[in-house]
Protein backbone atom coordinates (compact mmCIF):
# COMPACT_ATOMS: atom_id res chain seq x y z
CA UNK A 1 0.00 0.00 0.00
CA UNK A 2 1.18 3.78 -1.20
CA UNK A 3 1.37 6.60 1.37
CA UNK A 4 1.12 9.90 0.40
CA UNK A 5 2.49 13.07 2.30
CA UNK A 6 1.74 16.52 0.51
CA UNK A 7 3.84 19.07 2.51
CA UNK A 8 2.99 22.12 1.27
CA UNK A 9 1.95 24.01 -2.04
CA UNK A 10 -0.85 22.94 -4.00
CA UNK A 11 -1.39 19.46 -5.43
CA UNK A 12 -4.25 19.44 -8.06
CA UNK A 13 -5.69 16.41 -10.18
CA UNK A 14 -7.95 16.66 -12.90
CA UNK A 15 -8.00 12.98 -13.61
CA UNK A 16 -8.34 9.83 -10.86
CA UNK A 17 -5.77 9.75 -8.04
CA UNK A 18 -6.37 7.00 -5.81
CA UNK A 19 -4.43 6.33 -2.20
CA UNK A 20 -4.40 3.15 -1.38
CA UNK A 21 -2.16 3.74 2.05
CA UNK A 22 -2.21 6.58 4.94
CA UNK A 23 -2.96 10.31 3.27
CA UNK A 24 -1.34 13.30 4.74
CA UNK A 25 -2.10 16.73 3.76
CA UNK A 26 -0.34 19.09 6.32
CA UNK A 27 -0.78 22.46 7.30
CA UNK A 28 -1.28 25.09 4.76
CA UNK A 29 -1.08 22.89 2.13
CA UNK A 30 -4.00 22.87 -0.47
CA UNK A 31 -5.63 19.56 -2.38
CA UNK A 32 -7.57 20.96 -5.71
CA UNK A 33 -9.96 18.40 -8.27
CA UNK A 34 -10.91 20.50 -10.58
CA UNK A 35 -13.30 19.16 -13.81
CA UNK A 36 -15.55 16.42 -14.66
CA UNK A 37 -13.18 13.86 -14.39
CA UNK A 38 -10.88 14.73 -11.89
CA UNK A 39 -11.43 12.60 -8.25
CA UNK A 40 -9.36 11.93 -5.81
CA UNK A 41 -9.72 8.82 -2.92
CA UNK A 42 -8.00 8.36 0.09
CA UNK A 43 -8.67 4.25 1.18
CA UNK A 44 -6.63 4.82 4.21
CA UNK A 45 -5.89 6.81 7.23
CA UNK A 46 -6.79 10.26 6.60
CA UNK A 47 -5.19 13.61 8.17
CA UNK A 48 -5.96 16.92 6.54
CA UNK A 49 -6.00 19.51 9.66
CA UNK A 50 -4.54 22.88 8.46
CA UNK A 51 -5.04 22.06 5.22
CA UNK A 52 -7.35 23.47 2.08
CA UNK A 53 -9.73 21.19 -0.14
CA UNK A 54 -11.14 22.39 -3.41
CA UNK A 55 -13.25 20.71 -5.80
CA UNK A 56 -14.05 22.54 -8.68
CA UNK A 57 -17.01 21.87 -11.65
CA UNK A 58 -17.49 18.32 -10.93
CA UNK A 59 -14.17 17.36 -8.88
CA UNK A 60 -14.62 15.28 -6.08
CA UNK A 61 -12.64 14.96 -2.87
CA UNK A 62 -13.36 11.67 -1.08
CA UNK A 63 -11.68 11.62 2.08
CA UNK A 64 -14.46 9.76 4.62
CA UNK A 65 -11.70 8.22 6.36
CA UNK A 66 -10.46 11.36 8.25
CA UNK A 67 -12.05 11.89 11.32
CA UNK A 68 -11.14 15.61 12.50
CA UNK A 69 -10.54 18.60 10.74
CA UNK A 70 -8.50 21.29 12.89
CA UNK A 71 -7.68 24.54 11.91
CA UNK A 72 -4.06 24.03 12.74
CA UNK A 73 -2.77 27.46 12.61
CA UNK A 74 1.06 28.35 13.42
CA UNK A 75 0.40 32.23 12.77
CA UNK A 76 -2.01 35.02 12.49
CA UNK A 77 -3.74 35.74 9.50
CA UNK A 78 -4.41 32.04 8.27
CA UNK A 79 -7.52 30.81 6.77
CA UNK A 80 -8.76 27.39 5.83
CA UNK A 81 -10.80 26.47 3.23
CA UNK A 82 -13.22 23.63 2.41
CA UNK A 83 -14.86 24.66 -0.82
CA UNK A 84 -16.89 23.50 -3.67
CA UNK A 85 -18.14 25.11 -6.98
CA UNK A 86 -19.94 24.06 -9.74
CA UNK A 87 -22.41 21.07 -10.46
CA UNK A 88 -20.93 17.67 -9.63
CA UNK A 89 -18.45 19.17 -7.33
CA UNK A 90 -18.27 16.99 -3.81
CA UNK A 91 -16.00 17.24 -1.02
CA UNK A 92 -16.67 14.07 1.34
CA UNK A 93 -15.71 14.36 5.03
CA UNK A 94 -18.33 12.38 6.24
CA UNK A 95 -16.51 10.78 8.88
CA UNK A 96 -15.42 14.22 10.52
CA UNK A 97 -16.77 14.36 13.87
CA UNK A 98 -15.17 17.80 15.00
CA UNK A 99 -14.12 20.78 13.63
CA UNK A 100 -12.11 22.95 15.71
CA UNK A 101 -10.23 26.16 14.68
CA UNK A 102 -7.00 27.60 15.30
CA UNK A 103 -5.60 29.58 18.34
CA UNK A 104 -3.91 32.45 16.69
CA UNK A 105 -5.24 35.83 15.69
CA UNK A 106 -7.56 36.01 12.88
CA UNK A 107 -7.46 32.19 12.39
CA UNK A 108 -10.53 30.64 9.86
CA UNK A 109 -12.27 28.38 8.35
CA UNK A 110 -14.52 28.69 6.08
CA UNK A 111 -16.64 25.81 4.47
CA UNK A 112 -18.30 27.02 1.61
CA UNK A 113 -20.11 25.81 -1.25
CA UNK A 114 -21.52 27.60 -4.48
CA UNK A 115 -23.26 27.17 -7.94
CA UNK A 116 -24.52 23.48 -7.14
CA UNK A 117 -21.11 22.18 -5.31
CA UNK A 118 -21.74 19.66 -2.40
CA UNK A 119 -19.98 19.08 0.95
CA UNK A 120 -20.67 16.02 3.31
CA UNK A 121 -19.99 16.97 6.81
CA UNK A 122 -22.72 15.09 7.83
CA UNK A 123 -20.90 13.26 10.63
CA UNK A 124 -19.79 16.53 12.90
CA UNK A 125 -21.74 16.85 15.78
CA UNK A 126 -18.89 19.53 17.39
CA UNK A 127 -17.35 22.63 15.61
CA UNK A 128 -15.96 24.27 18.49
CA UNK A 129 -13.47 27.61 19.23
CA UNK A 130 -10.41 26.86 22.01
CA UNK A 131 -10.58 28.94 24.77
CA UNK A 132 -6.27 29.36 24.38
CA UNK A 133 -4.57 31.29 22.60
CA UNK A 134 -5.68 35.28 20.82
CA UNK A 135 -9.49 34.31 19.78
CA UNK A 136 -9.89 38.45 18.24
CA UNK A 137 -11.55 37.75 15.39
CA UNK A 138 -11.25 33.77 14.83
CA UNK A 139 -14.44 32.57 13.65
CA UNK A 140 -15.85 29.41 11.56
CA UNK A 141 -18.07 30.33 8.73
CA UNK A 142 -20.24 28.06 6.79
CA UNK A 143 -22.10 29.28 3.72
CA UNK A 144 -24.07 27.68 1.01
CA UNK A 145 -24.85 30.00 -2.42
CA UNK A 146 -27.32 28.85 -5.07
CA UNK A 147 -29.62 26.45 -6.32
CA UNK A 148 -28.66 22.98 -5.91
CA UNK A 149 -25.79 23.78 -3.90
CA UNK A 150 -25.51 21.82 -0.20
CA UNK A 151 -23.47 21.51 3.30
CA UNK A 152 -24.56 18.40 4.86
CA UNK A 153 -24.52 18.99 9.01
CA UNK A 154 -26.77 17.28 9.82
CA UNK A 155 -25.33 15.26 13.02
CA UNK A 156 -24.67 18.66 14.22
CA UNK A 157 -25.43 19.87 17.90
CA UNK A 158 -23.10 22.47 18.56
CA UNK A 159 -21.28 25.45 17.71
CA UNK A 160 -19.26 27.35 19.87
CA UNK A 161 -17.11 30.81 18.79
CA UNK A 162 -15.86 32.27 22.72
CA UNK A 163 -15.57 35.66 21.03
CA UNK A 164 -18.27 35.97 18.31
CA UNK A 165 -20.13 38.93 18.08
CA UNK A 166 -20.19 41.72 15.35
CA UNK A 167 -17.35 42.82 13.52
CA UNK A 168 -17.02 45.50 15.38
CA UNK A 169 -14.08 46.33 17.24
CA UNK A 170 -11.71 43.00 17.10
CA UNK A 171 -14.53 40.33 17.30
CA UNK A 172 -16.10 38.16 14.89
CA UNK A 173 -19.69 36.65 14.26
CA UNK A 174 -19.18 32.98 13.43
CA UNK A 175 -22.26 32.21 11.21
CA UNK A 176 -24.48 29.73 9.33
CA UNK A 177 -25.98 30.90 6.49
CA UNK A 178 -27.50 29.79 3.04
CA UNK A 179 -29.04 32.20 0.47
CA UNK A 180 -30.39 31.80 -3.47
CA UNK A 181 -31.64 28.77 -3.33
CA UNK A 182 -28.21 26.94 -1.28
CA UNK A 183 -29.07 24.52 1.30
CA UNK A 184 -27.58 24.25 5.01
CA UNK A 185 -28.89 21.23 6.62
CA UNK A 186 -28.62 21.60 10.91
CA UNK A 187 -31.50 19.68 11.86
CA UNK A 188 -30.21 18.75 15.03
CA UNK A 189 -27.79 21.77 16.29
CA UNK A 190 -29.17 22.61 19.63
CA UNK A 191 -26.67 24.85 21.25
CA UNK A 192 -25.16 28.24 19.18
CA UNK A 193 -22.65 30.12 20.95
CA UNK A 194 -21.23 33.69 19.02
CA UNK A 195 -22.65 32.33 15.68
CA UNK A 196 -24.70 34.87 13.51
CA UNK A 197 -27.57 32.57 11.55
CA UNK A 198 -30.91 33.69 9.42
CA UNK A 199 -33.68 31.92 9.50
CA UNK A 200 -35.69 30.65 7.71
CA UNK A 201 -33.05 30.25 5.08
CA UNK A 202 -31.35 27.81 7.69
CA UNK A 203 -33.99 25.88 9.54
CA UNK A 204 -33.11 25.11 13.60
CA UNK A 205 -35.59 23.12 14.48
CA UNK A 206 -33.47 21.30 17.49
CA UNK A 207 -32.40 24.38 19.03
CA UNK A 208 -32.46 24.62 22.62
CA UNK A 209 -30.69 27.74 23.39
CA UNK A 210 -28.27 30.50 21.97
CA UNK A 211 -25.55 32.21 23.61
CA UNK A 212 -23.65 35.61 22.45
CA UNK A 213 -25.09 35.07 18.93
CA UNK A 214 -27.30 36.88 16.93
CA UNK A 215 -30.68 35.17 14.73
CA UNK A 216 -32.11 37.06 12.07
CA UNK A 217 -35.56 35.93 11.44
CA UNK A 218 -36.32 37.17 7.81
CA UNK A 219 -39.71 34.89 7.44
CA UNK A 220 -41.65 32.57 8.97
CA UNK A 221 -39.54 30.71 11.94
CA UNK A 222 -40.66 28.17 14.36
CA UNK A 223 -38.32 27.11 16.79
CA UNK A 224 -40.38 24.66 19.28
CA UNK A 225 -37.55 23.26 21.43
CA UNK A 226 -35.75 26.92 22.58
CA UNK A 227 -35.94 27.12 26.00
CA UNK A 228 -34.28 30.76 25.24
CA UNK A 229 -31.75 33.59 24.63
CA UNK A 230 -29.13 34.88 26.38
CA UNK A 231 -26.80 37.55 25.72
CA UNK A 232 -27.92 37.38 22.14
CA UNK A 233 -29.30 39.79 19.12
CA UNK A 234 -32.68 38.37 18.01
CA UNK A 235 -34.32 40.44 14.99
CA UNK A 236 -37.96 39.31 13.21
CA UNK A 237 -38.70 41.49 10.49
CA UNK A 238 -39.76 42.01 6.74
CA UNK A 239 -43.36 40.24 7.84
CA UNK A 240 -41.99 36.93 9.38
CA UNK A 241 -43.11 35.48 12.68
CA UNK A 242 -40.76 33.59 14.98
CA UNK A 243 -42.49 31.04 17.47
CA UNK A 244 -40.88 30.91 20.60
CA UNK A 245 -43.84 30.03 22.70
CA UNK A 246 -41.98 27.75 24.69
CA UNK A 247 -38.43 29.98 25.52
CA UNK A 248 -38.28 30.79 29.19
CA UNK A 249 -35.93 33.28 29.28
CA UNK A 250 -34.55 36.17 27.29
CA UNK A 251 -31.96 37.14 29.97
CA UNK A 252 -29.61 40.30 28.85
CA UNK A 253 -30.30 40.12 25.24
CA UNK A 254 -31.87 42.52 22.74
CA UNK A 255 -35.67 41.82 21.08
CA UNK A 256 -36.27 44.18 17.57
CA UNK A 257 -39.41 43.40 15.79
CA UNK A 258 -39.43 45.68 12.51
CA UNK A 259 -40.95 46.09 9.18
CA UNK A 260 -43.89 44.10 10.08
CA UNK A 261 -41.93 40.78 12.38
CA UNK A 262 -44.42 39.65 14.69
CA UNK A 263 -43.02 37.04 17.60
CA UNK A 264 -44.12 34.78 20.31
CA UNK A 265 -42.43 35.19 23.45
CA UNK A 266 -45.70 33.91 25.95
CA UNK A 267 -43.71 31.89 28.08
CA UNK A 268 -41.00 34.28 28.77
CA UNK A 269 -40.88 34.76 32.30
CA UNK A 270 -37.00 35.80 33.17
CA UNK A 271 -36.81 38.97 31.19
CA UNK A 272 -34.10 40.75 33.34
CA UNK A 273 -31.42 42.92 31.82
CA UNK A 274 -32.71 42.30 28.12
CA UNK A 275 -33.91 45.25 25.73
CA UNK A 276 -36.96 45.44 23.77
CA UNK A 277 -36.94 47.65 20.60
CA UNK A 278 -40.80 47.52 18.50
CA UNK A 279 -41.64 49.39 15.64
CA UNK A 280 -43.88 49.56 12.51
CA UNK A 281 -47.49 48.70 13.90
CA UNK A 282 -46.42 45.31 15.53
CA UNK A 283 -47.16 44.31 18.98
CA UNK A 284 -44.41 42.58 21.72
CA UNK A 285 -46.79 40.85 24.36
CA UNK A 286 -44.73 39.24 27.36
CA UNK A 287 -47.47 38.08 29.49
CA UNK A 288 -45.80 35.34 31.99
CA UNK A 289 -42.58 38.33 33.09
CA UNK A 290 -43.80 39.52 37.17
CA UNK A 291 -40.43 42.07 36.82
CA UNK A 292 -38.02 43.59 35.11
CA UNK A 293 -34.48 44.23 36.65
CA UNK A 294 -31.25 45.67 34.88
CA UNK A 295 -28.93 43.29 35.89
CA UNK A 296 -26.07 45.27 35.17
CA UNK A 297 -22.77 42.96 34.91
CA UNK A 298 -20.30 45.82 34.24
CA UNK A 299 -20.11 50.24 34.28
CA UNK A 300 -22.42 51.72 31.38
CA UNK A 301 -24.69 49.38 30.73
CA UNK A 302 -28.23 50.82 29.12
CA UNK A 303 -31.33 49.10 28.47
CA UNK A 304 -34.35 50.72 26.28
CA UNK A 305 -37.89 49.16 26.46
CA UNK A 306 -38.56 51.27 23.06
CA UNK A 307 -41.87 51.29 20.59
CA UNK A 308 -41.92 53.74 18.05
CA UNK A 309 -45.01 54.10 15.38
CA UNK A 310 -48.46 54.04 15.03
CA UNK A 311 -49.74 50.89 16.68
CA UNK A 312 -46.06 49.70 17.94
CA UNK A 313 -46.70 48.23 21.30
CA UNK A 314 -44.71 46.79 24.03
CA UNK A 315 -47.28 45.30 26.71
CA UNK A 316 -45.74 43.49 29.97
CA UNK A 317 -49.41 43.24 31.38
CA UNK A 318 -48.01 41.67 34.81
CA UNK A 319 -44.69 43.16 35.77
CA UNK A 320 -44.75 44.88 39.36
CA UNK A 321 -41.66 46.30 40.00
CA UNK A 322 -38.66 47.94 37.47
CA UNK A 323 -35.53 47.51 39.29
CA UNK A 324 -32.02 49.47 37.95
CA UNK A 325 -28.97 48.35 38.14
CA UNK A 326 -25.74 47.93 40.67
CA UNK A 327 -22.91 49.73 38.58
CA UNK A 328 -21.96 53.03 37.17
CA UNK A 329 -23.79 54.55 34.72
CA UNK A 330 -26.33 52.19 34.95
CA UNK A 331 -29.82 53.37 33.01
CA UNK A 332 -33.25 52.06 31.91
CA UNK A 333 -34.68 54.29 29.08
CA UNK A 334 -38.75 53.45 28.74
CA UNK A 335 -39.34 55.32 25.66
CA UNK A 336 -42.95 55.83 23.14
CA UNK A 337 -42.31 57.79 20.18
CA UNK A 338 -44.48 59.22 16.82
CA UNK A 339 -47.70 56.85 18.44
CA UNK A 340 -45.98 53.92 20.24
CA UNK A 341 -47.34 52.76 23.13
CA UNK A 342 -45.70 51.08 26.14
CA UNK A 343 -48.04 49.52 28.47
CA UNK A 344 -46.93 48.66 32.24
CA UNK A 345 -50.10 49.11 33.84
CA UNK A 346 -49.17 46.54 36.73
CA UNK A 347 -46.41 48.26 37.86
CA UNK A 348 -46.50 49.56 41.26
CA UNK A 349 -42.78 50.29 42.09
CA UNK A 350 -39.53 51.81 40.29
CA UNK A 351 -36.58 51.83 41.92
CA UNK A 352 -32.68 52.28 42.04
CA UNK A 353 -31.09 49.78 44.14
CA UNK A 354 -29.17 50.91 47.35
CA UNK A 355 -25.54 48.96 46.45
CA UNK A 356 -23.05 49.36 44.15
CA UNK A 357 -22.02 52.49 42.27
CA UNK A 358 -24.60 54.82 42.63
CA UNK A 359 -23.51 57.45 40.04
CA UNK A 360 -24.80 58.80 36.80
CA UNK A 361 -27.56 55.66 37.48
CA UNK A 362 -31.05 57.21 36.53
CA UNK A 363 -34.09 55.07 35.07
CA UNK A 364 -35.43 57.96 32.19
CA UNK A 365 -39.24 57.40 30.82
CA UNK A 366 -40.40 59.52 28.38
CA UNK A 367 -43.38 59.54 25.60
CA UNK A 368 -42.63 61.68 22.69
CA UNK A 369 -45.22 62.91 20.42
CA UNK A 370 -49.34 63.11 19.55
CA UNK A 371 -50.41 59.42 20.15
CA UNK A 372 -47.66 58.24 22.10
CA UNK A 373 -48.46 56.34 25.24
CA UNK A 374 -46.86 54.82 28.61
CA UNK A 375 -48.92 53.42 31.12
CA UNK A 376 -47.76 53.59 34.85
CA UNK A 377 -51.57 53.99 35.85
CA UNK A 378 -50.49 51.67 39.16
CA UNK A 379 -47.11 53.41 39.87
CA UNK A 380 -46.98 54.25 43.64
CA UNK A 381 -43.47 54.95 43.96
CA UNK A 382 -40.54 56.20 41.82
CA UNK A 383 -36.94 56.21 43.69
CA UNK A 384 -33.57 57.69 42.48
CA UNK A 385 -31.18 57.34 45.52
CA UNK A 386 -28.75 59.47 44.17
CA UNK A 387 -30.96 61.75 41.58
CA UNK A 388 -30.19 64.94 41.04
CA UNK A 389 -29.36 67.70 38.45
CA UNK A 390 -26.34 66.25 35.72
CA UNK A 391 -23.94 68.30 37.07
CA UNK A 392 -21.11 66.81 39.26
CA UNK A 393 -21.99 62.88 39.21
CA UNK A 394 -25.13 62.93 39.68
CA UNK A 395 -28.37 62.10 37.09
CA UNK A 396 -32.22 62.47 37.95
CA UNK A 397 -34.45 59.56 36.94
CA UNK A 398 -37.52 61.47 35.51
CA UNK A 399 -40.96 60.85 33.76
CA UNK A 400 -42.19 63.20 30.73
CA UNK A 401 -44.07 63.74 28.12
CA UNK A 402 -43.42 65.66 25.36
CA UNK A 403 -45.20 67.11 22.10
CA UNK A 404 -48.35 65.54 22.21
CA UNK A 405 -47.58 62.22 24.49
CA UNK A 406 -48.96 60.89 27.18
CA UNK A 407 -47.23 59.47 30.27
CA UNK A 408 -50.19 57.42 32.64
CA UNK A 409 -48.94 58.16 36.43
Amino acid sequence: HESLYISGGTFETRGTAEVDGDFTLARNAVLSANGDDASFEAFGSTVVDGGTLRAYWGGELRLSKATRYLGSSNGNNQHRYLYAEGPGSRIDLSGVQTMVLGTHYDSRIYVQTRYGGEIDLSGVVEINDQDSGDNRYRAVQVTSVGVGSVIDLSALEVMRDVRGSSSGGDSLWSSLDAYRGGTLLVPNVKHLEGVYVVTPRVELPSLEWMYSGQLTADGDTNLPQLSGFSSARVYVQNGGHLNAANANYLRHSTITLRNGGTADFSSAHQIDSAGFNVYDGVTLTLPAATSYKHESTGNSQHRYLYAEGTGSRIELPNVTEIRGGTHYDSRIYIQARSGGNVSLPSVANIFDPDGGDNRYRAIQVTSFGPGSVIDLSALEVMRDIRGSSSGGDSLWSSLDADRGGTLLV
